[in-house]
């Protein structure tokens, strides 16, 4: 028979076991930076990911025990599903895309917000030779930009449709564009009246062409936000102080560049592959240094609704994973 000693000895090992497992259930595999968690990261050449690679490069992900590897993805469609197939660990998503993927049934959550709407970043233009002086005389006329439910269009219908001196989205003819570099083009052969720009092209086309931003697409008063982060449900429940450390050193690099101006030209020069010249006069985005917040978030599927991307009200809480200290 075991003596009261022994068994209490028996009981408090018991004890260390069941908390130990409950800890690593809640918290994931242990990482630090000498013992770096390994996360593979899928993002396309956009403004939006560049606090993503501000962070790498200053090693503020590698402070937090995180060793992220970039992977490089122009189509962000085939980034969101390479993710949920197990391709990565998290991919960044136009808002209107992660939406869309969750909406149709697509596991994911979005752990941070990469970018919002800035005030100068994306605009309808014009060629300057006054064929088109204001929003007014857009009615009837065709307007280049992408596939409907595309984020930029939906941004250009709703700043139509909010401005009581702009003609209604529904009265001007929309034409298929891609957003690129080519879209300058498009509309310097009269491929269509107008098309909606954002950066890096904007700027670049209206010094090139001599071309005029009729209408900004940012307003100052209202958050909008543009892209997020996402991971899978397995993956950030495995990994809840992956998910928090990566949001840290997300938003570290976030107000780095959010600061300083100069290390934003530098970086969108270098991976953007943009004259320096071009980085220094461009719009920038406002990049979340808190969040994701649901409030904010909540407007890509009200935006969505409202155009018929969307046939009924979709609440995104559910997809959005707070933010821990």
């Amino acid at each position: 028979m075991h003596s009261p000693f022994r068994r209490i000895a028996i009981s408090l090992r018991v004890l260390l076991v069941i908390v130990t497992a409950l800890l690593a259930t809640g918290c994931g595999p242990a990482f630090s930076p000498e013992h770096p968690l390994a996360i593979r990261v899928i993002i396309p050449s956009e403004l939006d990911a560049l606090p993503l690679q501000l962070g790498v490069e200053r090693g503020y992900f590698a402070d937090e025990g995180l060793a992220v590897t970039v992977i490089a993805e122009h189509d962000q469609y085939t980034g969101v599903h390479t993710l949920v197939g197990g391709g990565a660990d998290l991919a960044f998503g136009a808002g209107t895309i992660v939406v869309e993927s969750a909406y149709r049934g697509l596991d994911v959550k979005i752990l941070a917000e990469a970018g919002w709407l800035g005030e100068r970043t994306a605009a309808i233009v014009v060629r300057g030779d006054g064929s088109v002086p204001d929003l007014a005389a857009l009615a009837g006329r065709t307007i280049g930009a992408p596939s409907p439910g595309s984020q930029d269009r939906l941004l250009a219908q709703a700043r139509l449709d909010n401005d009581s001196d702009a003609v209604p989205s529904a009265r001007v003819e929309w034409v298929l564009m891609d957003m690129s570099e080519r879209t300058a083009s498009r509309l310097a052969n009269r491929d269509a009246d107008a098309v909606v720009l954002r950066e890096p092209w904007l700027t670049d086309a209206v010094r090139a062409h001599g071309f005029i931003a009729l209408a900004y697409l940012g307003d100052t008063s209202i958050i909008h936000p543009t892209s997020v982060y996402v991971a899978t449900t397995g993956w950030t429940k495995k990994h809840p102080d992956a998910v928090a450390a990566f949001q840290r050193a997300l938003h570290r690099a976030a107000r780095d560049l959010q600061d300083d101006r100069a290390a934003f030209d530098a970086l969108a020069a270098r991976h953007l592959n943009l004259a320096p010249d071009t980085a220094a006069r461009m719009g920038i985005p406002v990049y979340p240094t808190s969040g994701p917040s649901v409030l904010q978030l909540q407007r890509i599927p009200n935006l969505m609704q409202r155009y018929g991307i969307l046939a009924e009200p979709y609440r995104v809480t559910p997809l959005v994973l707070a933010s821990r200290p």
